[in-house]
């Protein structure tokens, strides 16, 4: 007899069973990369940088991962300057969001850029609270002759809020400088003269 229940209930057990809904297939998030696929995700993008790598950071903007790479390189039509890109990381596809450049092409002699008084690659608030831009103090130049610049980038957008050119510590152009408080155009103005 016992065996009989037990047999009924293995039959009412399959019936119910393939009378019931397919189980609903378990998801996986694919869009969190391991450590070493996003470290892949980096060396790739420093690796399709054409010219010389000056400074990257990997950092946080608001829920996003993203990467900064500041390189000086030439293109395909002989200008040669700055580049600054900004990526958005750490998900399976890398994302070129922005990119701030600035060239000079020069018919005697090879252009050059110096990069010699930038702060570290990291975005601060240099122009309003809370908002988070990149410094770059750099000169860009054909033979003897450079021009000194610092830009004030913005790292949402990668539009330059301030761009201040001259030379030496004689301002030729400024742009940006007008809007801004004492404050802010006296940090900036400290900032060119270093």
């Amino acid at each position: 007899m016992n065996l009989r229940w037990i047999s009924l209930l293995s039959i009412v057990f399959v019936v119910l069973t393939a009378c019931g809904q397919e189980p609903t297939p378990v998801l996986m998030d694919r869009s969190l990369l391991t450590a070493e696929e996003f470290a892949g995700q980096l060396a790739g993008i420093r690796e399709g940088i054409t010219g010389e790598i000056l400074d990257d950071h990997q950092w946080r903007m608001g829920e996003e991962r993203v990467y900064t790479v500041l390189s000086s390189e030439y293109d395909a039509e002989g200008y040669r300057g700055l580049y600054l890109r900004h990526y958005r990381v750490g998900d399976p596809g890398v994302e070129l969001r922005w990119t701030y450049r600035d060239t000079i092409k020069c018919v005697t002699a090879g252009a050059r850029i110096n990069r010699d008084a930038s702060p570290n690659l990291q975005p601060a608030g240099f122009t309003e609270h809370g908002q988070e831009e990149f410094l770059l103090r750099y000169q860009l130049g054909c033979g003897p002759e450079t021009t000194d610049i610092l830009a004030v980038i913005d790292a949402r957008s990668g539009t330059p809020n301030v761009r201040i050119e001259g030379n030496g510590e004689e301002v030729i152009a400024a742009n940006g400088l007008t809007k801004l408080p004492e404050d802010s155009v006296a940090q900036l103005l400290a900032y060119w003269q270093r």
